[in-house]
């Protein structure tokens, strides 16, 4: 190849590889003309071009964010879980920017590229923004949330979002046109659960303990997408409610789930006091979102009712005085004894404690009676009788009933009342007239409320024993002045037996020999019979009536080493203002043998007996 030839290559070589595109159209241009104009000296004449540098510049323009981890719902919010309106809604996503940009996550409800701004967070184009984050360091995760509502615009149930991330360039701000929805169950679109619409509420009302109480709601939901959500009612004990359940005042009743109108009960335990109870309702949806009408939390109370108490027939016992169930034994002639009990037990189903913590039964009556008398016959103030009956109703009784026990939460209370009987107070023991019967005590309480129990009569009784007990008021027997060989002529003197016990009398009698210088019993049988000077106990002698001392009515005063019994026959003392009580006449007759005069002076003595039934 020439030489110039080979520089003109060369020269061409340096301008291609230094110089602009006009540079070498320019070059090649002149190359041309010198062809033609000077061809014969091509080789010997043509300079060698040199390289000459040309700097270049381009001012590219803000690029956007691009993504680095794509959108998604922090937590999946979905028909099978949604979003409880009134709570937090978020997104989270990473985005890198080539400048270092700072950039925003906005969520748009419209697929359409926000409006970037510059300085200034983006705002959707079309559509709802549902979210926007804080302004976000490049390459940082950040999170763009709102608090949802009930209504408008999360009004509806499933909802469209469309995530972009915008960069806020100070000349140039520039949004990502690639638009992200979630991944996984984390996806476009989310889905929001709205509060049941709860519109009144009412309970049964008034219920006694035991019986069952229960609250109806008027109440639905408005969420349909999962085939229409359920809700339920429940009510509890206090204003405590959070978090879909009662709090420590714990709960009355809890429905089931349902689509509408849900009701609850529960049955009123035993005891229960007789009060007003407090009652708070609620509402809330399978998903635990709960009302919010003022229906919500409001008071729908309850009053147990009042009941009358009972005294079961089993738990009344009459005891002795020292609170056995053997039999009563009177022990004060002419006069009461005591005190006996009558012990029973109160159930109400208020409890024993009141609601003020006071006594639910607060007070007690009882009568006490002889079965034979009856239950029916032995409860008015006007049928007090000492011999039968003892209604307390009729203060002269001094029947004093108490509250001996109670446990409060509990039904029962022990109570215990007090008695005297008097001594006349019918036997029911072997052998006396009312052998078959036995004596019984009814009870009747009141509660603090006045409401009376049934009469209740105890389905065991107590006998009570034969009381064996006389009084004397005659103490003395003067047969006056006889000469020897003489008798009273009559029984004429008297000594007398009272009936101050429950029995009627007869009455065992003995003598001594009477002499002038009698001290004590038999003292004047010292020294044996003295036919002169001492009266045998012979010659005394009684009777039930005046008759002529040789009656043969009339009978021999016998020595204490065989008392003779005289069939007097005192009634049994039916009242105690005019006790029973029957004459022992007597009479002496003086030995003609007798030769020393004076006040002849001995002891007799009465011992009374219980006779026979039949005679009482």
């Amino acid at each position: 190849m020439p030489k110039n030839y080979r520089a003109f290559i060369t020269g061409f070589h340096t301008l291609g590889h230094t110089g602009g595109k006009i540079t070498i159209s320019a070059l090649l241009s002149v190359a041309l003309i010198s062809v033609t104009s000077f061809g014969a000296f091509f080789e010997l004449h043509i300079p060698t071009a040199f390289a000459t540098p040309v700097s270049t510049s381009v001012n590219v323009l803000n690029t956007p964010p691009q993504w680095t981890v794509d959108a998604q719902e922090s937590t999946e919010s979905s028909t099978s879980t949604p979003t409880n309106a009134g709570t937090t809604l978020s997104f989270v996503a990473t985005a890198t920017d080539s400048s270092n940009d700072n950039y925003w996550l906005i969520i748009c409800s419209a697929s359409s590229t926000p409006t970037a701004h510059n300085n200034a967070p983006p705002t959707c184009s079309a559509g709802i923004q549902w979210a926007i984050s804080a302004t976000t360091t490049s390459a940082s995760s950040t999170v763009a949330a709102t608090s949802t509502i009930a209504n408008a615009p999360f009004n509806v149930e499933s909802n469209a979002w469309f995530a972009y991330v915008c960069d806020g360039n100070s000349t140039g701000a520039q949004c990502n046109t690639t638009v992200k929805q979630g991944t996984g169950l984390t996806v476009s679109p989310f889905v929001i659960n709205h509060p049941p619409i709860f519109s009144a509420i009412s309970n049964s009302g008034n219920v006694n303990p035991g019986a069952v109480e229960t609250w109806t709601a008027t109440a639905t939901d408005t969420d349909l997408i999962r085939g229409g959500d359920t809700i339920k009612l429940i009510v509890c004990k206090a204003a405590d409610y959070v978090g879909g359940g009662c709090g420590v005042g714990g709960t009355w009743a809890s429905s089931t789930l349902a689509h509408f109108n849900p009701a609850t009960s529960t049955t009123i335990t035993i005891p229960a006091q007789d009060k007003t109870y407090n009652a708070f309702v609620y509402i809330t949806d399978q998903n635990n979102l709960d009302a919010t009408s003022t229906f919500q939390g409001s008071a729908s109370n309850y009053v147990v009712n009042n009941v009358a108490p009972t005294v079961s027939s089993s738990t009344i016992s009459i005891l002795n005085a020292t609170s056995s169930a053997s039999n009563i034994t009177l022990t004060v002639p002419n006069a009461t004894s005591g005190p006996f009990f009558v012990t029973f037990t109160v159930t109400d189903n208020n409890g024993c404690q009141n609601a003020s913590l006071g006594n639910e039964i607060v007070s007690a009556t009882t009568s006490i009676y002889r079965s034979g008398v009856g239950q029916a016959s032995c409860q008015l103030s006007g049928a007090y009788n000492t011999n039968s009956c003892y209604p307390s109703v009729n203060a002269q009784t001094q029947i004093s009933c108490v509250q001996t026990s109670c446990v409060p939460g509990t039904t029962n209370a022990g109570w215990q009342c007090t008695f005297p009987l008097w001594y006349n107070a019918d036997p029911t023991d072997t052998g006396s007239q009312f052998s078959a019967q036995n004596w019984l005590a009814s009870v009747q309480v009141t509660d603090d409320n006045g409401a009376l129990s049934p009469i209740s009569e105890s389905s065991t009784g107590n006998k009570v024993n034969s009381f064996l007990a006389f009084g004397m008021t005659k103490t003395s027997i003067s047969y006056g002045g006889l000469q020897p060989g003489n008798n009273t002529g009559t029984l004429s003197t008297t000594t007398d037996l009272i009936a101050q016990g429950n029995v009627g009398l007869d009455e065992n009698l003995y003598g001594d020999t009477m002499c002038t210088t009698w001290t004590t019993a038999d003292s004047c049988d010292a020294g044996g019979v003295n036919a002169a000077t001492k009266i045998p106990v012979l010659n005394q002698k009684f009777g039930t009536t005046s008759v002529a001392y040789g009656s043969a009515f009339a009978t021999a005063l016998t020595a204490s080493t065989s008392p003779t019994n005289l069939g007097i026959h005192v009634n049994k003392t039916t009242s105690t203002s005019s006790p029973q009580t029957k004459n022992t006449f007597w009479g002496i007759a003086i030995p003609g043998t007798i030769t020393l005069s004076g006040p002849y002076t001995g002891q007799n003595t009465v011992i009374a007996t219980e006779s026979n039934s039949a005679f009482w």
